[in-house]
């Protein structure tokens, strides 16, 4: 049992420490809406993620296809303001596969990460939460949506789509004007 433990302490190490590798060199790879990578110098990706931003709402991250397809507003249990954000996500891989378990979603407001939200499906008669945990086979495709907590009613969220696991910079970015939502 003690060896167990000490296992599961190294392996957990190991793993975080290969997440945060590949912070320091100077280039990066960006996402092209067609979903192929291209190598480029920091400067170079910046300036190529403010002029396509609206191009890299989709693409290829890893074995997946993915779409940042909208967003609406709704009110978690707290009734507080929160920010519903739909992806469509399609498996590419041989082995069947759930959404969060192969992708992860992020909410920035004011460059600040949002907080994950709860949303009560009985007050909320669109949300379907059982999406995101529900697994598909290759060539499947499934929408799922997943609530963020808002810091106000006025900034935009700009929200990124990465693979969990992945030695990649590759992600898929949309922005989204609060005021425009319902």
């Amino acid at each position: 049992m003690k060896r167990r433990g000490i296992a599961i302490i190294l392996s957990a190490a190991l793993m975080l420490s290969l997440l945060g590798c590949g912070g320091g060199n100077s280039s990066s790879s960006t996402v092209s809406a067609s979903g192929g990578a291209s190598k480029a110098t920091s400067s170079q990706a910046m300036s190529k993620a403010e002029s396509k931003a609206s191009a890299q709402d989709s693409g290829k991250l890893g074995n997946y296809t993915a779409v940042i397809e909208s967003a609406r507003l709704s009110k978690d249990y707290e009734d507080k303001k929160v920010m519903l954000v739909k992806y469509k996500f399609t498996n590419n891989s041989d082995k069947s596969i759930s959404f969060a378990s192969a992708l992860i979603g992020k909410a920035f407001q004011d460059g600040v990460q949002l907080e994950n939200a709860v949303v009560d499906s009985s007050t909320d008669k669109k949300y379907n939460i059982d999406n995101y945990m529900k697994e598909i086979k290759k060539g499947a495709s499934l929408e799922v949506e997943c609530p963020y907590k808002l810091s106000n009613t006025k900034s935009k969220v700009e929200v990124e789509l990465t693979e969990i696991i992945s030695m990649s910079d590759e992600k898929l970015t949309k922005t989204f004007d609060i005021s425009k939502l319902k």
